[in-house]
């Protein structure tokens, strides 16, 4: 990935779903069984798993275990009700974001949020 200038990327991208999953659960956001088990549902019907053994075979192939999947779906779903929570606290702020509307405004407001939260963390590290 390095050779192929990719691990940047990459890692920003990791670095980015932990935090922000982190900071849904801070928020007090959380995930019930019935969210992960219809994502655990879809994510099965996209890639043609019917059986259980269909999925654990899938899993075994790249290296995963049924764990790691849940926790990848659960920070998915983490994620998302975050963003959620992060346009509705603009829209009560009145915070007009002009980008289409949907969830083109989610995405923006996330942007930002996340822009703000790294701006932060760089001011933190060059006063140490």
């Amino acid at each position: 990935m390095r050779i192929n200038g990719q691990f940047e990327g990459h890692l920003n991208h990791a670095i980015t779903r932990k935090v922000t999953a982190e900071s849904a659960k801070q928020a007090g956001i959380c995930i019930v069984t019935d969210e992960l088990q219809k994502a655990m549902d879809e994510f099965r019907l996209s890639r043609g798993l019917q059986r259980r053994q269909d999925t654990e075979n899938w899993l075994a192939s790249r290296g995963l275990s049924p764990d790691d999947l849940e926790f990848h779906l659960e920070t998915d779903l983490l994620i998302e009700k975050f963003k959620d929570a992060l346009e509705k606290e603009a829209n009560m702020a009145g915070c007009s974001v002009s980008s289409g509307g949907g969830s083109a405004t989610r995405e923006v407001v996330y942007s930002v949020w996340l822009a703000e939260l790294f701006d932060r963390c760089g001011e933190e590290r060059s006063k140490k």
